[in-house]
């Protein structure tokens, strides 16, 4: 359910080189937390974890509200800041 973690990044390259880094936006390469950008060498994110089925799996924190239109978490580095 996300990138193989066998598999390294550009952020963990750079991270080992001395930089520091940061990513806004979708993130379409896995929404386990073992697979979020912040554990994949990223020191920042701002963003939601957006896969190809618009919506929740593997009962993950995505909802609906009554009109059934789907909310995907939005994260600031690890916490979820709004549903």
């Amino acid at each position: 359910y996300g990138m193989s973690l066998n598999e390294t990044t550009l952020a963990e390259y750079l991270k080992k080189r001395g930089y520091t880094t940061s990513i806004i936006g979708k993130w379409h390469l896995g929404h386990l937390p073992e697979y979020l950008p912040t554990n994949r060498g990223f020191d920042e994110w701002f963003g939601i974890p957006y896969h190809m089925s618009g919506g929740s799996l593997d009962h993950h924190v995505c909802g609906y509200d009554r009109n059934k239109t789907i909310w995907l978490p939005l994260y600031e580095n690890t916490h979820i800041i709004e549903q």
